[in-house]
């Protein structure tokens, strides 16, 4: 549940910080917002840790922050629950 918009959204909004690589930082992400571990996941093998999604949009500037308007970028990466570790699913 996204705080300020109170919408069901899937895990993300991240930035890569000390990670090595896109892919380390969407897993980073998932975990911080879910409470999942690393080895609750795994790559789906069909894309094999190729994002499935790359979204460009245009963010507009904001003074108060001091940002300048600037192109976003999304990498959209799908994981799957291992069977064995699938946690109780709560609302």
């Amino acid at each position: 549940m996204h705080k300020a918009s109170g919408k069901l959204l899937t895990p993300g909004g991240g930035y890569v910080e000390n990670d090595r690589t896109l892919l380390a930082a969407a897993l980073r992400e998932v975990c911080e917002e879910t409470g999942l571990r690393p080895d609750d996941l795994c790559l789906t093998p069909q894309l094999l840790g190729k994002a499935l999604d790359i979204d460009v949009h245009d963010i507009d500037a904001n003074p108060a922050k001091g940002e300048p308007a600037h192109q976003h970028y999304d990498f959209r990466y799908v994981f799957y629950l291992m069977p064995d570790r699938a946690p109780v699913l709560e609302l």
